[in-house]
């Protein structure tokens, strides 16, 4: 029986040793900021995982709540309502030619190849984005696109496209 007490003290006082090397008895390290044993180790370690996850997540959030900012603003450019004063002639990909002439009476007249096709009055236009959208007497609709160089484009009929300033002139 006395041996059987031996061995369960032995048993007992190495269980015992076991936890204390467990709970920083053993196995730590002498660090600046004190000794810190292996377990709490790994749960620092754990803590700082998890903050990091956190932070990536919550940047992660704020991107998706941020849609587009990284995309570059397009801002129309401005447009008077004398622009076609300036005598621009304006050109398609075919070739064509169009020209913006006006009266003193406040008469537009859009002509392709020399052609006087629509007609319209320069006060009577919509603004949308800067752009200045003229019906013309037949229901044509040219739109001017301030910019460098400036567009205009007639939306229907056999003249229809998009015409670009010609600095040639």
């Amino acid at each position: 029986m006395k041996i059987m007490k031996e061995k369960t003290v032995f048993c007992l006082g190495i269980l015992t040793a076991l936890l204390l090397c467990m709970c920083g008895g053993c196995g730590s390290r002498n660090d600046a900021e004190g000794s810190v044993s292996i377990v709490e180790e790994s749960v620092i370690q754990e803590k700082d995982t998890q903050k990091e996850d956190n932070q990536s997540e919550g940047q992660d959030a704020l991107e998706e709540t941020q849609p587009g900012e990284d995309l570059d603003m397009i801002f129309p450019a401005a447009a008077d309502d004398t622009w076609y004063k300036t005598g621009d002639i304006y050109t398609d990909e075919n070739g064509r030619r169009l020209e913006v002439l006006y009266d003193d009476e406040g008469m537009l007249q859009f002509a392709v190849d020399g052609l006087s096709l629509y007609n319209t009055m320069a006060d009577h236009f919509q603004t949308e984005n800067n752009w200045r959208i003229y019906t013309c007497d037949d229901g044509t609709t040219v739109v001017y696109y301030p910019g460098t160089p400036a567009h205009l484009e007639i939306t229907d009929g056999e003249y229809a496209g998009v015409y670009e300033a010609d600095d040639s002139k």
